[in-house]
């Protein structure tokens, strides 16, 4: 399953993405609901990351920390 597709847009530095999950359609009047990613590599602190060097940390079941890079498997097209 497709997410969303990464981009670049405003003032962002580099291609990121914004989603928050809710038990309803209406922003205002809906709830937040706790979800974690099935698998996904973390390459470490935002801050600090370097392409051509990172750390790989595979993790399965959580959701990625604050201002973390992170990986996701290729999706099955």
């Amino acid at each position: 399953m497709i997410l969303g597709r990464l981009g670049n847009s405003g003032q962002a530095t580099a291609p990121h993405l914004h989603f928050q999950v809710t038990d309803g359609n209406s922003v205002l009047e809906s709830e937040g609901v706790p979800f974690v990613f099935d698998k996904f590599t973390d390459l470490g602190p935002g801050s600090e990351f370097e392409l051509d060097k990172h750390r790989s940390i595979p993790r399965t079941d959580a959701l990625p920390a604050n201002n973390l890079v992170v990986e996701f498997p290729a999706a099955n097209k």
